[in-house]
């Protein structure tokens, strides 16, 4: 929870200090509309508890790491596309995929998706998350060192896990859930060739087969090695927090997956 304060407070003082050094810009440079290609590497830890059951059996609340040992850290791809359409108009596009697998005796009977695995016994357990997000932006400051972006859209999360004792005989439970979006990015120049790079994006609903919110941050330093090439190393949160009802199904969630992400950026 203190890294999600300590990003947020950093990303609203970069906006702070855009509109402050903004409001002494006299001249506006042209640039031309450019393509980016980020493909990076997130060695994210998961934390928190999910649960997957039905109406008349909500199942067990899971830990990840207390009840299936899912606390290990694992590497997973994050690919970004930024297209620029205008001169403060862009487009992004960004993938991520979340994947943790641990065999593991359980230390209590848990209910999971209508199946019951009884404490001790040997189990595989699989969870996944893959996130694809389109999203535009609007640049509506742009200092001599600071940029600052809204952006809104539309991202789809897809949640899946897996147990099993053999491999033939799997329960599995996925979920398919599309969520708007609305963020911020904040660009600071710390030097000539290397920015301070930073955003939230994130959803709130209250609907009644939907309620809950997610968050999505990131921090990262680019730095541009070469004409068209940068390195980028960063660290990014994804929080979930959310109740999901559809028709004989009751799942909720709470989760955090978090940690450093290392990469390079191609720009065309």
């Amino acid at each position: 929870m203190k890294r999600f304060v300590f990003l947020i407070m950093l990303l609203g003082c970069m906006s702070t200090t855009a509109a402050a050094l903004d409001w002494w810009e006299d001249e506006e440079v042209e640039q031309d509309p450019q393509v980016s290609l980020e493909v990076k590497a997130w060695i994210n830890r998961l934390r928190g508890n999910i649960a997957w059951g039905r109406s008349d059996n909500p199942g067990s609340d899971i830990s990840f790491r207390d009840d299936l040992n899912l606390g290990s850290s694992s590497f997973a791809p994050y690919i970004g596309l930024n297209v620029g359409l205008s001169e403060n108009w862009s487009f992004r596009f960004h993938f991520w995929r979340a994947f943790h697998e641990e065999r593991h005796d359980f230390p209590r009977d848990i209910d999971f998706a209508g199946t019951t695995f009884a404490q001790g016994t040997d189990t595989m357990s699989e969870f996944s998350l893959s996130t694809y997000s389109a999203l535009a932006g609007y640049r509506f400051i742009d200092g001599p060192q600071i940029d600052v972006t809204g952006m809104f859209g539309v991202a789809l999360f897809r949640t899946r896990m897996e147990m099993f004792t053999e491999p033939d005989n799997p329960v599995t439970r996925d979920s398919l859930i599309p969520a708007p979006q609305l963020g911020i990015g904040v660009d600071v120049e710390l030097l000539k060739n290397l920015v301070l790079r930073g955003h939230v994006t994130g959803m709130y609903s209250t609907l009644d087969k939907f309620d809950g919110c997610q968050t999505d941050l990131e921090a990262s330093f680019v730095w541009t090695v070469a004409d068209g090439l940068e390195l980028i190393a960063g660290y990014k949160a994804f929080r979930a927090n959310v109740d999901f009802n559809k028709r004989n199904r009751t799942d909720s969630a709470d989760f955090t997956a978090e940690g450093p992400f290392v990469g390079l950026g191609f720009r065309f």
